[in-house]
């Protein structure tokens, strides 16, 4: 039998080779940087970080958990997850079922799960996928009650009807809201839905601050109060502006990815070159860009005076200053990437595909509070998943003071 392999999104995702980038140090500035690796880890491809009540999840398959105090209260640093349990594990061809991605919002945490079989050619295929919920518990220790959604009435084909679920990343739990990419047979197009809890999801007509067939994404705006979406990989956004790139999987089934960091505040109709365009808009004009050196950006996470940024380079940083000038922040993107602090070895931790960053707390500047980032390795769906010991859950702790992976105190699984 063959292992699982990678699935990203619906369709089967591989990359061109890797960009060389001037966001890095000299060669020996970043072998001064080089520090040993943790053995303890979370392995393999993550593809969700989300918030839910008092904790943080994220999921590769599995489900793991820890709390959302930061490490400068909790004084622990590594070895604080714990893995909890995913709706079904089912075996098909004794291919076990996994859990891809997870989002929520403000009482419900819901997961994808696919189910697999091998075919006659020893290939896992998904055979069918389906969307649980489990309200949010004050303590997860005791396990997740999931239950599944269903989506029958929307939706009887059940091994392509559903892209993707995600949550518009809010910070305050009362602003979050969950979100699934569904096929209908009405009118046999995609469509955006809210997660209503076990209830039946909701549909948001397209159109709506950018919901169409493609969304896979979306966000909470705190300047307006207001979530939008789109069909791009990544988004963030303060007080100030949504931050996004149009890196996303084009129509070869492959990474289309972006350099340039958008910045809006808004959604709709503006004229361009005599033509109505319809889009994310900055004072009802188009969307401004700035072409950055971090090569094809993947994930995009705010601090309140850098974007994190997750590429196919690694892990970078880039300044909220048009000037470059990290002491006045007027927080429209620098062309340039920004060395980390002395000694944080942020740009040598990771210099491969990084897919995801998160910040617990983007209202502090970045390297005072925890963050996260993770190291994936890009294939079809039809290639082998053997995960390299590098790839997985890294993290920046203050107290640390340098990146470096994180995991689970299990000791017979090194962290994983």
């Amino acid at each position: 039998m063959k292992k699982l392999f990678k699935y990203i999104f619906a369709s089967a995702l591989s990359l061109s080779a890797l960009c060389l980038t001037s966001c890095h140090d000299s060669i020996y500035e970043e072998i001064n940087k080089e520090v040993k690796l943790e053995s303890w880890g979370i392995n393999g491809d993550i593809y969700s970080i989300i918030r839910a009540g008092d904790y943080i999840y994220l999921s590769n398959g599995k489900i793991y958990y820890k709390t959302n105090k930061p490490s400068t209260e909790t004084g622990l640093q590594n070895r604080q997850w714990h893995k909890t349990n995913t709706p079904s594990t089912y075996a098909i061809d004794y291919v076990p079922a996994t859990t891809n991605y997870i989002a929520s919002d403000s009482d419900y945490i819901y997961a994808l799960t696919l189910f697999w079989y091998e075919n006659s050619s020893g290939v896992n295929k998904i055979k069918y996928r389906k969307i649980y919920a489990a309200e949010i518990p004050t303590n997860p220790s005791s396990g997740l009650s999931w239950q599944e959604i269903d989506c029958t009435s929307i939706s009887a084909t059940t091994s392509s009807n559903i892209r993707i679920i995600f949550d518009n990343q809010a910070v305050e739990s009362a602003d979050r809201a969950a979100y699934v990419n569904l096929y209908s047979d009405d009118d046999e197009a995609f469509h955006v839905y809210k997660l209503n809890g076990t209830n039946q999801p909701q549909l948001i007509p397209d159109g709506t601050n950018g919901t169409g067939s493609d969304t896979i994404s979306a966000v909470y705006f705190p300047k307006n109060g207001q979530t939008y979406f789109s069909g791009y990989y990544t988004m963030t956004a303060n007080d100030e502006y949504i931050y996004y790139t149009t890196t996303t999987t084009n129509s070869s089934n492959r990474v289309s990815t972006d350099s340039k960091i958008y910045r809006a505040n808004g959604y709709g109709t503006y004229t361009s070159s005599g033509s109505e365009i319809t889009g994310f808009t900055l004072d009802s004009e188009a969307a401004v860009s700035t072409s950055c050196d971090a090569s094809g950006i993947l994930s995009l996470a705010v601090t309140k005076n850098y974007l994190l940024v997750g590429s196919t380079s690694g892990l970078h940083r880039v300044v909220l200053s048009s000037t470059g000038d990290s002491t006045s922040i007027d927080k429209i993107p620098y062309t340039k990437c920004a060395a980390f602090p002395s000694q944080n070895n942020g740009e040598s931790i990771i210099t491969e595909y990084c897919f995801k960053v998160f910040v617990l707390n983007p209202d502090l500047n970045e390297s005072e509070g925890d963050e996260y980032c993770t190291s994936t390795i890009y294939g079809s769906v039809s290639g082998s998943s053997d995960s390299w010991d590098e790839t997985g859950l890294y993290a920046y702790y203050p107290g640390r003071g340098k990146w470096n992976r994180d995991g689970t105190s299990n000791t017979s699984s090194n962290g994983n």
